[in-house]
């Protein structure tokens, strides 16, 4: 198979050319793997996850490794695990919270501290402490409580400056 022999020596685009004059259902597992590994690694995402929706999984965990996640806001797609992943981008709070749970979502340390995060900038800080703990997650905990410390330092000094600020009127 000439697209395989491509893939192989990273000749992605000449690899992806072959790829789609094939019948991807027709293939054997292992092809079919190696077809939607070189439509990621060509760029070309949104192939694979048309073709097996749960390549979703495998598109995240490339992105993270790249660190180019900004390529899942081109992807059209159902996907809660990129949705989670995107809402997180885009600094939506309240949908990290929503997807947090969203089924085959793997808790990683990357994902448990963006949750985190988005908690505490809801101002639903018991909340973030609860969740480090429902994980069981010493170091999220210490790492939310120096946060949310921060953040009552900071709003605390913002009050002082504002009542000093109205007293020199």
């Amino acid at each position: 198979m000439l697209g395989l022999q491509a893939a192989a020596i990273q000749k992605y685009g000449d690899a992806v050319k072959n790829f789609d004059k094939l019948d991807f259902d027709e293939l054997e597992k292992a092809d079919r793997n190696a077809v939607l590994f070189t439509y990621l690694m060509s760029g070309n995402a949104q192939k694979a996850l048309d073709y097996v929706p749960e390549f979703d999984k495998s598109i995240v965990g490339y992105y993270v490794v790249k660190n180019d996640l900004e390529l899942l806001l081109d992807l059209q797609t159902d996907s809660a695990l990129i949705a989670f992943e995107v809402a997180a981008l885009n600094n939506d709070y309240e949908k990290v919270i929503e997807y947090q749970s969203a089924e085959r979502m793997e808790m990683d340390d990357r994902r448990a501290y963006i949750i985190a995060d988005a908690y505490i900038a809801l101002g639903r800080e018991d909340e973030a402490l609860e969740f480090a703990e429902i994980i069981d997650d010493n170091s999220l905990h210490s790492y939310i409580k120096e946060k949310t410390d921060a953040k009552d330092m900071e709003e605390e000094k913002k009050e002082k400056e504002a009542e000093e600020s109205n007293g020199k009127v």
